[in-house]
């Protein structure tokens, strides 16, 4: 135990000998992790620039529009026949929704005529307020239908609707799906940073190695798993600021919720941790030098964590990637993420963070069996 200690303590002075190894570990990851959650976890729903033209101007049409605007999703501005081009092409607006002549006649008449819109940000976008639009005529259309084809009826049972004689109670029910997914892949990136440090962190083992300090400590009775435990440790002590830091951040200076509980979240992250730690020293174990190293983070790094879930929900990969991404650990840790956001109970993730940590087990015992290896035949680690 006195050697781990010894270890560790002078893996921690080297690492924070330099000045700015403090900022590298310690303020970038927690810097670049606020600001993006501070950017994307409370970004609001996107309200579209509407154009309007309401070449009818009737009672129903002026209705419509109103309906439209009550629904938060469009910010209405009337425009001219003649702005139409110059306002959609160059995006100043979402699209133009026209409303031609003849629609409330249409509508009495039972003759469904459908709007126009324009948009060159597509189908997506135009799909999106045709629903809006779509549902309230249908909602007209049902007026018809029940007035028998009456005009005097018809005019009746709008009045009626529209002066509340139809009463209903609305209820606005913050949609948290867009907050829930930003932060969910805010957490995702701040995976992928911690196991970019902990690659960085590992490497100080190939640092020793070309300073010859690597030689000096074989020399002595050290066991290749102390060399292992003391790198674990100085790993694990700096992931646990950068988690507790974030986490300090995220819910005190930015208010975020994140929809986990912050004692469930540090336990997955810092779990994950010993994951992520056992990552990086297997890269440094299997490297003979600081190029191939770097070489091998950025080959294994970046894929693991679009696989894992990291960038975009695992749902949307084939199903044949998603069966893949089991063998990842960090998948786990985003899968235990989005299980406590949809309600699951900290009950419901013992699996993933037991499957996690016999992860870091496994990535431990093959690095200790790689540098015992590479001792026993003089290699480069």
């Amino acid at each position: 135990m006195q050697n781990i200690l010894c270890i560790t303590k002078k893996n921690f002075i080297q690492l924070f000998r330099k000045k700015l190894n403090i900022f590298v570990y310690l303020v970038l990851p927690i810097l670049i992790t606020s600001v993006i959650f501070g950017i994307t976890a409370k970004s609001n729903v996107y309200k579209y620039t509407m154009g309007v033209i309401d070449k009818d101007n009737s009672q129903i049409s002026r209705d419509m529009l109103s309906y439209l605007e009550k629904t938060n999703k469009f910010a209405l501005i009337p425009i001219e026949d003649s702005e139409v081009e110059e306002k959609v092409v160059s995006r100043n607006l979402s699209f133009v929704f026209s409303i031609p002549k003849g629609f409330a006649d249409s509508i009495k008449k039972g003759v469904k005529q459908n709007v126009e819109v324009v948009s060159i940000q597509g189908q997506q976008t135009t799909i999106f307020i045709k629903q809006f639009a779509n549902m309230y005529i249908n909602n007209l259309n049902d007026i018809y239908k029940a007035s028998g084809g009456n005009t005097e009826t018809f005019n009746k049972i709008y009045k009626s609707f529209q002066e509340g004689e139809f009463t209903y109670n609305t209820t606005y029910i913050k949609d948290k799906s867009i907050t829930k997914s930003s932060t969910e892949i805010s957490m995702g990136l701040f995976i992928m940073i911690v196991l970019v440090a902990a690659s960085t962190t590992s490497s100080m083992l190939l640092e020793e190695k070309r300073n010859k300090t690597y030689y000096r400590i074989s020399t002595a009775p050290v066991k290749p798993f102390q060399i292992v435990f003391a790198n674990v440790l100085v790993n694990i002590l700096i992931i646990t600021i950068q988690i507790c830091f974030v986490l300090l951040m995220i819910t005190k200076v930015f208010g975020v919720n994140v929809y986990v509980p912050v004692l469930q979240l540090f336990i997955i992250l810092f779990t994950f941790g010993f994951a992520a730690i056992g990552i990086g020293m297997m890269i440094m174990a299997f490297s003979k030098s600081s190029a191939t190293a770097g070489l091998l983070g950025t080959l294994i790094i970046t894929p693991s964590c679009m696989l894992a879930g990291c960038f975009w929900p695992r749902s949307i990969m084939p199903k044949m990637l998603q069966k893949v991404s089991l063998f990842i650990p960090h998948s786990w840790a985003m899968d235990s993420i989005n299980k406590i956001q949809m309600g699951k109970s900290f009950a419901d993730i013992r699996i993933n963070i037991v499957i996690t940590l016999l992860f870091a087990v496994v990535f431990f015992l093959i690095v200790a069996y790689k540098i015992k290896r590479a001792n026993e035949n003089d290699e480069f680690i």
